[in-house]
Parts: structure tokens; sequence; C-alpha cells
């Protein structure tokens, strides 16, 4: 490629995403879509106080009662990109992440069309087609799987090459070739969302044993021999990505995940065979995207259009000269369509149950990613193949911007903004909060965090509402302590906010509530009974829980029960929280003398309080248990008065270290062998 068409091609990308974005990059507004507001934001605004104070954010307090952070992939902590958040504030830094990434969708997805001797013009279309899809712009809320995305056609690109085999020229040099692919490869993971990349890999696979089968794309006896080279490859993407996959493996062990998800939630957002109809049929208007404020819906997981002309150019890449390679697409797109179906493929339960690891990952129509790139190759062969046989060259620039302006009117009503100031906005029950709960924590029932409505007729207002209900992980940037949230679960906490969720009332999980240290709950209804008290009316209200225990505390008095028979034991009028403590019936055998005697006088309080590092002083008459009760995990070690002690897991979910009389000095520490 020549260095004068490569520039151009550049400045073209700049000047088409200038003008796409320009109500965002010359304005104070920001991009917004809920799972910013709700996920994104709060994440990436922990990791950045965290890194900036010189730290890196192994555990997260705030959410769960506490949950690994960097292990989580969402928090997408070691993905170079994010330095951006590290450096600037959310809305100039959410910019310059979405603007990058787009450009390099772009940049790459033309790199490839070239590499397969597209025509200038033609690759243009197919970088247009990929950069600007309607799966793409809807994406801009998850930025895991915005960061992740862009890198498959650098991946296809970069394997292709080294499928070339000996006496290619290319700025891409045959040594360098597996080293750039396995650091491709890595970024792609440590950009957080595992499926996208599995997705890319399989593509991948497949499409290398079809040409060696078929020579779909080479000719027999003018490729290199591969294998070596894709294991130099897997070896440095693993290296490298072995600092995110050892906590995030250990995660998903002990999460929800590690045993499947359920298939009616593995199933959620499948795709209707109607609506693949929205390739090439705008089907969303500006009303429905901004001015639904109750529900904006799985919207996100319909939008994959690509447009009307991009449907005609796919029809005429059948005639190209790589029609083996065309073929060779569309069987994988109909395979794609076929998975995308989720619930409504016959065949899907039988995959979710029988394939190995099938069954961890969700969301079956967030596969369209691969056929918004297929088509997008495809649009590419076609115009090709129109300007080449059909002599349109001189019509070629017009249809390409027919193309780009297509995509600009519908990319446009899937691409809210406001302004940068909600990020910041402190609503009256959130400053309440800041004000009254200490280190104490609030939770939302669950009929309030379903009813995510708002009553303010304006986007913004609304958005504010919303904001100060503190649904799923708002509460981040506030440090507020949340014992709900939105994310994986640890799996001993899901079976516990089971067990609260499940019960009828607040006052029938009054025992758990106080144990968790549940100060405020927030409710759209009126809670009854006589542990709760009215601290704040409203159409959503805040209730103070009058027998919420501290944070820490001492027991003398414990009982042993297995498994779940621990939750429902607790759930009774027997058990008093803060009198005694549930441990597992045969997971501490050497303790079962030592908690057996009476409520006796203490001091206890907490020193410090960090994410990963707790300390704690505690004065005790007589021998006893001091119970902390944020969520226990492997990784998490306790010392008294310097010396090391098992933290043991009590009441099903907290943290416990048992202490000798007198003063003792506790120390927790969050430090994970996986890490």
């Amino acid at each position: 490629m020549k260095n004068k068409t490569f520039i151009i091609v550049i400045i073209a990308l700049l000047v088409i995403l200038t003008l796409f974005f320009h109500k965002i990059l010359f304005t104070d507004s920001s991009f917004f879509v809920q799972d910013i507001m709700f996920q994104f934001h709060p994440f990436r605004a922990y990791a950045a106080e965290t890194v900036q104070k010189g730290d890196i954010p192994l555990w997260n307090p705030y959410i769960y009662s506490g949950m690994p952070f960097l292990a989580n992939m969402q928090s997408a902590i070691f993905y170079p990109f994010t330095i951006f958040f590290y450096l600037f504030p959310f809305p100039a830094a959410m910019k310059c992440f979405v603007t990058v990434h787009f450009f390099l969708a772009g940049l790459f997805m033309y790199l490839l069309l070239a590499g397969f001797g597209m025509k200038r013009m033609s690759a243009f279309a197919g970088a247009a087609v990929f950069m600007l899809n309607g799966y793409m712009v809807a994406r801009i809320q998850f930025l895991s799987i915005l960061g992740s995305i862009i890198w498959l056609p650098l991946l296809f690109l970069m394997t292709r090459k080294m499928r070339e085999g000996p006496g290619s020229r290319d700025a891409f040099q045959p040594g360098f070739l597996p080293v750039a692919l396995g650091i491709a490869a890595a970024l792609q993971f440590l950009a957080g969302h595992t499926q996208i990349l599995v997705y890319t890999i399989l593509f991948i696979v497949v499409y290398l044993l079809a040409d060696a089968v078929l020579h779909i794309d080479f000719s027999r006896g003018k490729t290199g021999f591969l294998p070596p080279k894709l294991a130099i490859a897997a070896v440095i993407a693993a290296g490298i990505s072995m600092i995110q996959f050892l906590p995030s493996f250990e995660f998903i062990r002990n999460s929800i995940r590690g045993e499947g998800i359920d298939y009616k939630v593995a199933t959620t957002w499948s795709l209707r065979p109607g609506e693949l109809v929205n390739l090439f049929l705008p089907f969303l208007s500006e009303k429905t995207v901004i001015s639904n404020f109750q529900n904006t819906g799985d919207f996100w997981q319909k939008c994959f259009y690509v447009g009307i002309i991009p449907l005609i150019l796919f029809i005429f890449s059948f005639f190209s000269k790589k029609r083996k390679l065309v073929w060779f697409m569309g069987g994988f797109l109909a395979l794609v369509l076929f998975f995308a179906f989720g619930e409504h493929n016959p065949l899907y339960y039988l995959m979710h149950r029988y394939i190995p690891f099938f069954n961890i990952f969700r969301y079956p129509s967030s596969i369209m990613f691969l056929a918004v790139f297929i088509l997008a190759v495809a649009v590419s062969l076609g115009l090709d193949y129109l300007i080449e046989v059909k002599n349109i060259r001189k019509i070629s620039l017009v249809i390409v911007l027919l193309i780009i302006v297509d995509l600009f009117l519908f990319g446009n009503k899937l691409n809210p903004v406001l302004d940068k100031g909600i990020f910041k906005d402190k609503g009256d029950k959130t400053g309440f909060l800041v004000r009254n709960s200490g280190d104490s924590r609030f939770m939302l029932t669950p009929a309030t965090e379903n009813d995510r409505s708002a009553g303010s007729s304006s986007f913004y207002g609304a958005w504010s509402e919303m904001k100060d209900n503190l649904y799923s992980n708002i509460n981040m940037p506030f440090h507020l302590f949340n014992a709900g949230g939105q994310d994986v679960r640890v799996k001993w906490y899901d079976d516990f906010l089971d067990a609260v969720e499940s019960s009828s009332s607040p006052e029938e999980a009054k025992n758990l509530l106080s144990l968790l240290g549940v100060k405020h709950i927030i409710s759209r209804d009126k809670i009854k009974g006589d542990a709760y008290r009215l601290a704040r009316g409203g159409r959503i209200k805040i209730y103070r829980n009058m027998n919420c225990l501290p944070r820490v505390w001492i027991v003398n008095k414990g009982r042993f029960m297995e498994g779940k028979k621990m939750l429902d034991y607790m759930k009774t009028d027997i058990f008093v929280p803060g009198n005694e403590a549930v441990f597992e019936k045969g997971a501490y055998g050497d303790i079962e003398e030592i908690i057996s005697g009476e409520k006796q006088a203490y001091n206890c309080r907490i020193n410090s309080y960090s994410p990963d590092k707790v300390e704690i002083n505690a004065v005790l008459e007589k021998p006893g248990w001091l119970v902390l009760s944020d969520t226990w995990y492997p990784g998490w070690k306790a010392w008294v008065n310097g010396k090391r002690e098992e933290a043991r897991r009590v009441n099903y979910l907290m943290r416990s270290v048992n202490l000798g009389r007198g003063e003792n000095a506790i120390r927790f520490r969050y430090a994970p062998l996986s890490f």
C-alpha cells in the first residue's frame, strides 16, 4: 500500500468520525446510554481513583458487600486504552476511548480488505460499514464489547498474512507476524469481553481449516506452514494475558458462572428470526431510544444495521473472483444467524447442555458482530466486482457516500448525549446517604431495582432522577456501600441475596439485612414492621433499619449447620444477629468446642479501612470470634497481633477470625495467590 494512499485513508476516516461525533467532540456533552451510567462509569471512575493513588484495584468494597475487582474482566485494568480513564476526567476519557476505537475499527478493516487485493474505494466501503454499523454504535455503552470487537479485522489480517507463505512482500514481515498476532490477541482478551474473543478465535480457526481443505482463499502449494507460527502467537498471547486470566479464572470458579448459567438466563436476548430485517431496515426512531425513560429495552441487541446498499453489494459479491471465500463467508453467516436465534434455535438447548464451557455464555445475539463483519467484507468484494466488471468506477464514490450517509442518519439515533454534569450530579437521596451512612450499607428492594422509571419529562431530568435512586453500581463514585449491585456475584453471596430477595418482605429478611450492615433500604413501596422507620419520604423512600449491626462485632456462641440450612436458620426468630455465629458443619471441625461461651463485654472498632486492607482493634474479656460483615473470598488473609491466623467463612458469607482475651490488633489483607 502506497504511503500517500494510506495517509488519505487515515484523513478520510478521521473526517468521517469528526462529523459523526461532532455533538460530542466539540461540546460539553458526553456519550450516554444506560450501561455507561449503571456500570462503566462507576468501574472506570473507581479504577482511576485507585490507580492515581499508586495502587492496583484488586478488590471492590462498594457492591455486593465486597467482591473481586481486577479479577472481573469488565474492569479491563490492564487494557492499554483504559489509560485514558486514568489520565482524564471520565467524559473526556470516554470521548478519547470511543473515538480511537471507532478509528481503529475502520483502519484495521481497510488494511484487511486492501490485503485481499480490493481497490481503494471498495476497501473503504467495507471499512465504513464495519466502523459505523448499528452493532458498533449501539455498543458504545458497553466499553468491553467495543474494545474487543475492533481487533477482529487485525487478527484476521495477520493470520491471513501468515497463510500467504514465502515470497509475499508486505509491511508485515514474516518473523514479526506471530509476535504481532500474539500481542493483538492478548489485547482483545484484556479489553474485557471473553465471549467476543472466543467467537473471533472460532471464526479464524474455521477459516484456516476451510482454506487448508478447500483452498477457499489460497491455492495449493503457495501457503506457509502455520502451526509453529500459531504456537508462538499463542504462547505470547497467553503470557501477556496471564496477569488477567489467572484472577479471572479463579473468580469464574467461585462465581455463579462457575457451574454454568441457567438456560433461561443464558438465552436472554435471543434473536427472533423476523428481526433479521434489522440488518437492512432501520427500525428505531429517535423517540424510541431517547424518550423512553422507563425502559430502553433491549434495542441495543437488535442493532446491527448495515443498510440497503450493502445488501445489494452482498449479492454481487457472489460473482467476484473470490467466489469460494464468499461462499465460505455466506455459510459462516448462516451459522452465526442460527446461533444468534438462541432459544428460537431447536439445537441451542443441546449445545448449552453438552458442549463444554458453552453454558457460561449468555446473550446469543452478541455474536452478530461476526455478521456485520462478514457483510462488510462482502460489501468490499461486491463493489470491487462492479468496478472491475461493470465499470462503475466513476460512481463508486457516490455509492460509498450513500452508504456513509445512510449509516450516519441511523447511527445518530443510537447515539444519545447528555451534558457531562450528569456524572457528578448528586441528588437529594444520594446526599442523604452520604451524610448518614458512614460505613454501613444500603440496599434497594427488588421491586425498586426492577422499576427503573422516572417522573421527569426531560431526558436529563429523568436520568438525574434515576441516578439518584442508586440503581446498579451508581453508588461507587460516591463511596457508598451497596449490599446489592450489578455484576457477576460470588456464588455464596448470590445464595445469601437470594434468601433476602425471596423473602416476602423486608420484615421477614430483617435478620439477614441486619447481619449485612444494611442501615438504609430504598423502596418505592411502604415498608411495614417495627424494625424499620421512614427516614426520607417521596416517590422513592428511604427506610432505616433500627437493628442494623456495625461492620464488625464479637461473638462467643455459635452453631454448626449444613449448607443453605444456615440461611434458613438465620431468618428465624431463634437466631439473634450479633449474639452468635453460624459455621458450616464439617468445614471447621477444630473449633466446635471453642465457640460455646456466653455473651461478653468487648470493645471493637475499625482503625482503617481501604479496599484491600482492613485494620481493627478489639479488646475482649475472654476468647471469642471477630466477625467482619464483608464478603469472604479466597485470598483474604488475617493477622492477629502480627501472627498469621486463618480467615474463616462465617454466617455463610462473612469473614471471621479467632481472638484471645485482652487487646488484639487484627489486620485483614487481600493478597490472592492468583495475582
